[in-house]
C-alpha cells in the first residue's frame, strides 16, 4: 500500500441534530423523498472502537440518493444517540456539517495494509466498527493533514454486505413535498476544503493520494483573475490561494487557504470553527434566468448568497449559497456562464505548477555552513 485507494465518491457521512428533519429539507431542495433509516447500537455493531479505545456507539443513519444531472450522489445522514463517537463530538465542536468523505471498498488484507501504512505517516483510526457482521468501517483521522474531515474505507465481509445491512424502516416524504425541488443537485464537482496552510496541506494531499503535480492560483481583484467580488452582498477586496486536487474520477477538492481582506472562507469558516469542507460545487447553471429563479427560492428558505463574483474576464460567474440551515452544515458553490462565456476559457496567466515529484533528500536539504 503506497497511498489512499481513491476509487471516486461512494457517499457524503453528514452530522446533523436531528436526522428526519434535515432528509425533509433535502428532500425540499433537492427532491430527494425517500430515506433509508437504521439505527446502530451494541446490537448491531461488534467491535467499535473510537480513537484507539473500545467504545459504545449509538447512532442513527438516514442514507437517501440524490438525482443530480451528473449521476447519483449518496448522502448519509448521521445523528448521534449516545455513547462516544466521532459523530458526537463533530456535531459537539463544529455543528452540523461534512464529517467524512467515503472513497473506496478494500478487501480485508488491504485494509490491514492500509491501516500500517497509515500509521507510519501518523494517520490514525478515528473510528471503526463491523456492522451487522457485514462489512467493516474504518474513519481515519485525516483532519490535521487534509484539513478537517476524516476519510472513510469499507471492507464487505461478503459479497452481499449491501443487503444485510438491513434497513429499520424508510422516509418518505413525497406526499408533503413539491414536485419541484428548489435547486437540482448538478453533483459534486468538487469539495470546496479551507485550510490555514495551502502547501502544507498540498504535501499532505501528494502524500496520502500518491500524487505529485499541483497548479495554484492567486483568486484576487484583478483584470483575468476576480471580477466584481462581493461579500454579504457588498463589493469587497479580497485574494485566496488555491488548487484543485483530483484523487480519483468524481472525486476532486478545492483546497483554500484565505490571504486577503473578508470572505465566507475565513469570517464566516475558518476563524468560526477552523479547518474543515466548507463547501461543495453543483456544478453549473445552464442560463441566468434559471440561476435567477433558484436564487430567489433558495433565499425564501434562508439560504442567500454570501459571495460571489466572476473569474477569468467575466467567461464564469460563481455564486455561493448559504445552505448550512437549509440542509446541514455546508454551502454550497454555482456557477452560471458569464458574459464571455462564448468566448472560451482564456489562458490563466497568474498559474503557478508545482512538481512534488523530487523531493531534496535530508542530506542536501541544507547546505553546510562555510566557515
Amino acid at each position: 500500500m503506497n497511498d489512499i485507494p481513491a476509487q471516486g465518491l461512494r457517499h457524503v457521512t453528514v452530522v446533523v441534530g436531528d436526522a428526519r428533519a434535515t432528509a425533509q429539507k433535502y428532500a425540499s431542495v433537492h427532491g430527494t423523498t425517500e430515506w433509508k433509516v437504521r439505527r446502530y447500537d451494541a446490537a448491531r455493531l461488534r467491535d467499535a472502537t473510537t480513537h484507539g479505545f473500545f467504545a459504545n456507539h449509538e447512532y442513527l443513519t438516514a442514507t437517501g440518493v440524490v438525482a443530480a444531472k451528473s449521476g447519483p450522489v449518496t448522502f448519509v445522514l448521521v445523528q448521534p444517540l449516545g455513547g462516544w463517537t466521532t459523530y458526537h463530538e463533530f456535531l459537539n465542536t463544529r455543528g452540523e456539517g461534512i464529517h467524512s468523505i467515503c472513497v473506496a471498498l478494500v478487501t480485508p488484507d488491504e485494509l490491514s495494509s492500509l491501516r500500517s501504512w497509515l500509521a507510519e505517516r501518523g494517520v490514525e483510526v478515528a473510528q471503526s466498527a463491523c456492522r451487522d457482521d457485514a462489512v467493516d468501517t474504518y474513519a481515519f483521522d485525516t483532519r490535521e493533514k487534509l484539513g478537517g474531515f476524516y476519510v472513510e474505507v469499507l471492507a464487505p465481509r461478503s459479497a452481499d454486505w449491501e443487503s444485510r445491512e438491513r434497513a429499520d424502516e424508510v422516509w418518505n416524504f413525497a406526499a408533503t413535498t413539491a414536485d419541484e425541488p428548489l435547486m437540482l443537485l448538478g453533483g459534486i464537482g468538487h469539495f470546496g476544503v479551507v485550510v490555514p496552510d495551502l502547501i502544507a496541506a498540498v504535501r499532505n494531499y501528494a502524500e496520502l493520494f500518491g500524487i505529485s503535480d499541483f497548479t495554484f492560483r492567486n483568486w484576487r481583484n484583478a483584470p483575468g483573475s476576480l471580477d466584481r467580488p462581493t461579500y454579504l452582498g457588498r463589493p469587497v477586496e479580497h485574494a485566496y490561494f488555491t488548487t484543485i486536487i483530483t484523487p480519483a474520477r468524481g472525486l476532486s477538492f478545492e483546497v483554500i487557504q484565505p490571504t486577503l481582506g473578508p470572505s465566507h472562507y475565513k469570517e464566516d469558516f475558518l476563524q468560526a470553527i477552523g479547518p474543515g469542507i466548507h463547501h461543495i460545487n453543483s456544478g453549473m447553471i445552464d442560463d441566468a434566468g434559471s440561476w435567477e429563479a433558484v436564487r430567489d427560492r433558495m433565499a425564501g428558505v434562508g439560504a442567500p448568497v454570501v459571495m460571489s463574483g466572476g473569474i477569468l474576464e467575466n467567461f464564469l460567474d460563481f455564486y455561493y449559497l448559504d445552505t448550512r440551515r437549509a440542509l446541514a452544515g455546508y454551502v454550497t458553490e454555482v456557477t452560471v456562464p458569464g458574459s464571455n462565456f462564448a468566448k472560451g476559457r482564456p489562458n490563466v496567466p497568474f498559474a503557478m505548477v508545482a512538481d512534488l515529484s523530487r523531493p531534496v533528500p535530508n542530506e542536501h536539504a541544507v547546505p553546510a555552513m562555510v566557515r
